[in-house]
């Protein structure tokens, strides 16, 4: 006692201390107390100490250590190990420990925590259980299923508290004592009896408050109104059904299982549309699971208005829309284009014939007459009727939807500048970038814009009394710029009054969101720039 390891000659009946101590206590060495020794496979011997937990001796070479150092299984109390197949099983506390002898590894079992009491005593059946003595009853462990369980009162135990003793017979029969009783029984006729597999069954379906014939292997569909789920289940174990326990998962949902405790119950409320799978499953009280896993498939349907056939209704409703607004529109336009054609036909073909008349007869009477107070007359009839000639040819092309294009207008721009200029004999320059493009341009933008630029040549060649002038054109992107400069006398704008044809021009600029600048000074010609965004 408390003096270390000892070999025992059995010849010569000499004992000697082989191994004292590992560590020193108060400078001291402190004695192994050794509760328990097993032999395995290899010859080695593996120790249980009171005080310095589990140790090992490697007979091959004749050293002690402690395996498991510094972590569980290690300065602990060991009173008790045993040896079966390769493996070490021994207790420290509530808890079983086990180890593989040839790889040293340590493996703890906890138990469920109504089982999980202080262990007493372990001991080996001979058909390969563990079985435990306890302080809340009698516990087994079968180590090639990883399975135990529990027996108490309820079983028929004469007491929960079971002390130290446990052993196993020459004939298998297991003997353990608990205050004024000692118990003895057969492992193999008690285990065959519970370890029958159980089954599980569907108990009872609710559906939003109603009992609903749900059938395992069906797939039920619910309208979207569906909002309560109630499902209740059990494994037919009947050696201990207050502990048996249930779990549960619902696959698009949960992404584990979810225990349900003793009461087999899952409930769920508000689920969105889709297709859902339940497991349901469950394990007697030993931890034996039941016989299947139960799948319980069923839909929750879409309201209509979320359904694919309505949704491509209204898809298929939008685009017919879309497609009649658009026909209505391109209808539309092309009623402008004939009314278009034929309001500048019959401007062209009606008043301007007319006002031909009234220039050629006016030119005619003109020239015939003798009478002075005639003549100014008939010259001022001839000057407006050809000014209402210009006019009209002006609104007859803008009315034309075949000049809808911003280079057409810029070639019209450039025939009636240069047309202008070389009457009055005034050297321009007239440059257009190849930038500007055959955009179709809307006619309100396009008369506005021509009339501008038309109104600041003839206010050029009216009143500058230039000798140069310059045109020039330029697009950025949907940006176009028109600058139109001359070498003329100039103008003070902010004391000359603005006429009828400035104030237009800024009028019809305003109108289409262009900037309009005019630069200007006495002496140092003019420059009538516009900025506007091509519309």
């Amino acid at each position: 006692w408390r003096s270390g390891v000892w070999r025992a000659d059995s010849g010569s009946n000499v004992a000697k201390q082989v191994f004292r101590n590992f560590t020193l206590q108060f400078g001291i060495p402190k004695p192994l107390v050794i509760s328990d020794v097993c032999e395995d496979a290899n010859g080695n011997l593996w120790m249980g100490d009171y005080d310095e937990g589990i140790v090992f001796y490697d007979r091959k070479h004749n050293k002690y250590s402690k395996p498991f150092s510094g972590g569980d299984g290690q300065g602990n109390s060991v009173s008790q190990i045993i040896y079966y197949k390769h493996h070490c099983y021994s207790f420290i506390g509530a808890s079983l420990w086990i180890w593989n002898t040839d790889s040293i590894r340590l493996m703890k079992v906890n138990f469920s925590p109504r089982t999980d009491k202080s262990i007493n005593a372990i001991a080996l059946d001979s058909i390969g259980n563990i079985w435990m003595a306890t302080q809340n009853g009698l516990n087994v462990y079968n180590p090639g299923s990883h399975t135990y369980r529990h027996f108490s009162i309820a079983d028929g135990l004469a007491s929960n508290e079971l002390n130290g003793t446990l052993y196993c017979c020459a004939d298998g029969t297991m003997i353990f004592a608990c205050p004024e009783f000692i118990t003895s029984f057969r492992p193999r006729d008690l285990l065959s009896h519970v370890n029958s597999i159980p089954q599980i069954q569907l108990i009872e379906t609710i559906v939003n408050g109603k009992p609903y014939p749900f059938h395992v292997g069906a797939q039920p569909r619910f309208d979207h109104n569906t909002h309560s789920f109630i499902f209740r289940w059990a494994v037919t174990d009947y050696n201990d059904p207050l502990n048996n326990r249930y779990y549960y998962k619902l696959e698009g949902a949960d992404r584990d299982w979810r225990f349900a405790g003793r009461v087999a119950h899952a409930e769920f409320a508000n689920l969105s549309p889709g297709d859902y799978t339940l497991l349901l499953k469950g394990e007697n009280a030993n931890g034996v699971e039941a016989d299947r896993i139960l799948k319980l498939h069923f839909t929750i349907m879409n309201p209509f208005w979320k359904s694919w056939w309505f949704l491509a209704l209204i898809i298929a409703a939008f685009a017919g829309s879309f497609y009649i607004l658009y026909r209505y529109r391109l209808h539309q336009i092309l009623k402008i284009q004939q009314l278009r054609n034929k309001i500048s036909l019959n401007l062209h073909d009606d008043i301007g014939s007319t006002l031909s008349s009234i220039s050629i007869l006016s030119g005619m009477a003109l020239h015939r007459s003798a009478q002075p107070e005639y003549e100014a007359m008939l010259r001022e009839i001839k000057e407006n009727s050809v000014e209402m000639m210009e006019r009209m040819d002006d609104i007859v092309w803008s009315i034309n939807p075949d000049n809808d294009s911003l280079e057409k207008l810029f070639l019209r721009v450039k025939a009636f500048s240069a047309r202008l200029f070389e009457a009055r004999g005034i050297n321009y320059k007239i440059d257009i970038s190849e930038e500007v493009h055959d955009l179709r341009l809307r006619m309100e933008y396009r008369q506005h814009l021509y009339l501008i630029i038309k109104e600041a040549i003839n206010n050029l060649v009216k009143y500058s009394g230039c000798t140069e002038a310059q045109i020039k054109v330029s697009c950025d992107g949907p940006v176009i710029s028109v600058e139109v400069a001359d070498n003329g006398s100039g103008f003070d704008l902010e004391r000359e009054s603005m006429g009828n044809g400035l104030v237009n021009m800024r009028k019809r600029a305003n109108e289409i969101g262009a900037q309009l600048k005019i630069i200007t000074k006495p002496g140092e010609g003019t420059k009538v720039r516009l900025v506007s965004k091509i519309k």
